[in-house]
């Protein structure tokens, strides 16, 4: 059998003293869609940034790539390896324009590989062509989190690692973005990895749910079987 595409050992990160992560173990497979959810404080945010070495302080365990090891390697180095965060916060500079945020992501492609052309991105994000022009800090958070997803995409990762992508936006917008990323994912064979609030969002989009609660692995399955256990959701996601 293949490698998975990421896969995470025995994984502890935490930042300074304060241990966050205690032992995770988790498999991607390539071409696969997979929502990570948990109460906030749980560890999903954590997870990401330390899949991405952009942060927290990894105190034992094993993250490889199609096998590579990435315990030596740097964020942007991580990056042009094939995986690309788009954080919670956004980070779109705000006194450039939507063309120029989402063209810088494409310094981020792996070698060999020709990043998406812009014409390829209008594509895919057709409510962003109107603001094309217009700079980063004029937009709303909806139209802010659409540039920094298709900022993530642009170099044509190998996983798209997306933190809380929808948290505080408009229904309207979270079915807009749920759209695009089904299109990514289903058109474009790229694997997803999610952590999410909102379980609509997380199901619409993801086929695999995993369950993060004080920093450990809980539950893997699909979505039917989360579904078949409704303690699921009140031991691990209830407020």
């Amino acid at each position: 059998m293949a490698d998975p595409l990421l896969r995470i050992e025995a994984l502890h990160s935490g930042y300074g003293d304060a241990a966050v992560l205690h032992g995770i173990d988790l498999a991607i497979e390539e071409g696969s869609a997979v929502a990570l959810l948990g109460r906030n404080g749980a560890g999903k945010s954590t997870l990401l940034k330390t899949i991405l070495n952009a942060g927290p302080r990894v105190t034992g365990g094993r993250i490889t790539l199609d096998g590579r090891d990435m315990g030596p390697l740097a964020p942007d180095a991580r990056a042009r390896a094939g995986l690309m965060l788009v954080p919670e916060d956004r980070r779109i500079f705000p006194h450039i324009t939507v063309a120029e945020n989402i063209a810088l992501g494409a310094h981020a492609a792996r070698p060999g590989v020709k990043p998406m052309t812009m014409d390829e991105i209008w594509a895919l994000f057709p409510a962003l062509v109107p603001f094309a022009a217009r700079a980063g800090y004029a937009l709303s958070g909806g139209q802010q989190q659409m540039v920094a997803v298709a900022r993530g995409v642009i170099a044509r990762p190998r996983l798209l690692l997306l933190d809380e992508p929808v948290e505080g936006l408009a229904p309207v917008i979270v079915d807009q973005m749920a759209g695009e990323i089904r299109r990514l994912h289903r058109d474009h064979g790229l694997t997803v990895l999610v952590t999410e609030q909102n379980l609509s969002f997380a199901r619409a989009v993801t086929d695999q749910v995993h369950l993060i609660d004080s920093g450990q692995l809980v539950y893997s399955g699909s979505w039917h079987e989360f579904d078949a256990d409704p303690t699921l959701k009140a031991r691990y996601l209830a407020v």
